[in-house]
Parts: structure tokens; C-alpha cells; sequence
């Protein structure tokens, strides 16, 4: 930056605030199936609408109703209708069906109040509600085409998340994985490789289960003659990752020198 000061002027004029638009849109989504003959008609799966979606194995679509079709011999013909009463409060209510329609578990008898993430049971399927944005529609749609993971998601959150990381696979870039152990870190590190198109090999290493004095041999490797034991020469972890990509699961549990050692091939890439 250059020495110069940037000082305002002395007399503003206020922008007239631009206003908002909210972009969001009501979307039922069937998340899981069970027993046979349950299935997803055409592989529908998500279906946004506007002022009601009307749900069965043969739902009346109208203007401005939805249909959401489940090919599934335990929901009626036309089983349930949701309808959006205002902006953010929506209504379930069970249309004539034999086995009834269930809300968070429990049997309703009359119009029932539900919300954003209310989950419904009709028959052998489960649907939730959800309240999202144009871009997390999008990219719950593009993962239902093109999962990135071992199964496409339904989550607007996850879904946004997965577009990112399909832009940072292409780059090479370092990336933090952060959660608890479980959740899939290295399930998603996998993915990431998969889709770099990158030819070399995943390599991944537990630093935690990395003895403290093997850290340095096992990540660097090292050349015949450099100690006593080194009769031959042994490639490191690192340099078997060589244009491909290297995990490194639960770094923060290394030994203290061996983390900066790394940080260093981290930061020069050498």
C-alpha cells in the first residue's frame, strides 16, 4: 500500500438501501425409503413449491399445487396435502389416506402446524421440509446427479459445502478438514482426490499412531547409509504421494519437531 492517507469527504450522500430479496423457497424432500416396493417415481426426490405440494402414489397436480409421486403400495392414491398458510408457516393435513400420516412420529387427526425441518411419515417413506435458498436447491440437484461422496446429499448445507470442495479439487490447494472422528473426513478427503483427476496415488497417515521416533523416517523416508539401520534406501509417506494426494488424519496429535518439519514441506512444497 502506499503512504498516502485516504480520508473521507467532507460531505456524504446516503445511497438509498437497496432491498432485500429472499430468494428462498419451500422444498419437500423424500430422504429414505423402506420396505419392498418402495421407491422414487422418475427419481424424484426434491419438490419445491409455492403454495402447496399434494403427496401419494397418484397426487392431483393443479396450478400453483406440487405433486410429490411415492411409488410405495403402503401410501394412498392421494395422501396428504402441505400448504403454506404464510411466509414461513406451513400446514400438513391428511387427505382420506388408510394408513394415516405421522408428523415428528405422532398420528395426526386434523390440519397440523409443521416448519422448517419437520419430518413426516407417510407409508414406508420419510419426507422432510425445508426452507432453502436458490444456490442450495442448485447444488442438492447437482449432487443428486453427480454425488461426490459415497451418497448424494439432502442437505442444502452439505450440498453447498460439496460445491465448494469440487472447485477447490482442481486447484491443488491444501485443505483443513475439521469435525470429530466419524464423520467422514477422510470419506471426503477420497472424494476431493477422486475428483482432482490428480494420477498419483491417496495416501493416508494416522500422525497419531506415528511412534515418535519413526515421524521423520516414515513421512521423509531416507537414503541408504544416513544411520546405522538404513541399509537401504526407503521412500517417505510423503514422497509415495508425489502427484497424487497425501491425508494427513489427526495432525495436531504429532509431535511437536515433526510438525514444524512438516509445516515447512507444507509451505515449500520441497
Amino acid at each position: 500500500m502506499s503512504g498516502r492517507q485516504l480520508t473521507e469527504p467532507a460531505t456524504t450522500e446516503e445511497m438509498p438501501a437497496r432491498p432485500r430479496t429472499d430468494d428462498r423457497r419451500a422444498v419437500l424432500l423424500v430422504v429414505s425409503s423402506a420396505g419392498e416396493g418402495g421407491g422414487f417415481a422418475d427419481g424424484e426426490r426434491v419438490i419445491p413449491f409455492d403454495r402447496a405440494v399434494e403427496i401419494g402414489r397418484r397426487p392431483q397436480a393443479q396450478p400453483g399445487v406440487a405433486a410429490c409421486c411415492l411409488r410405495d403400495p403402503q401410501v394412498s392414491g392421494r395422501h396428504a396435502r402441505v400448504v403454506r398458510t404464510r411466509p414461513g408457516v406451513f400446514e400438513v393435513a391428511d387427505v382420506g389416506s388408510k394408513n394415516g400420516t405421522l408428523v415428528e412420529g405422532r398420528m395426526i387427526d386434523g390440519p397440523t402446524k409443521i416448519a422448517d425441518g419437520s419430518l413426516l411419515f407417510l407409508g414406508g417413506h420419510a419426507l422432510v421440509l425445508r426452507v432453502l435458498s436458490e444456490d442450495a436447491l442448485a447444488a442438492i440437484r447437482e449432487d443428486l446427479d453427480r454425488p461426490f461422496g459415497p451418497v448424494p446429499t439432502l442437505s442444502g448445507r452439505m450440498a453447498m459445502q460439496i460445491r465448494r470442495l469440487r472447485l477447490l479439487a482442481s486447484t491443488g490447494d491444501a485443505i483443513l478438514f475439521s469435525g470429530e472422528t466419524g464423520v467422514g473426513k477422510e470419506v471426503y478427503a477420497q472424494a476431493v482426490h477422486r475428483a482432482s483427476g490428480r494420477p498419483g496415488r491417496f495416501v493416508a497417515v494416522n500422525c497419531a499412531a506415528l511412534p515418535t521416533e519413526l515421524v521423520e523416517s516414515e513421512l521423509f523416508g531416507f537414503v541408504r547409509g544416513a544411520h546405522s539401520q538404513a541399509v537401504a534406501s526407503k521412500p517417505g509417506l510423503i514422497e509415495e504421494a508425489e502427484r497424487g494426494t497425501l491425508f494427513l488424519d489427526e495432525i495436531g496429535d504429532m509431535p511437536g519437531p515433526a510438525q514444524a518439519k512438516l509445516l515447512r514441506f507444507l509451505q515449500g512444497h520441497e
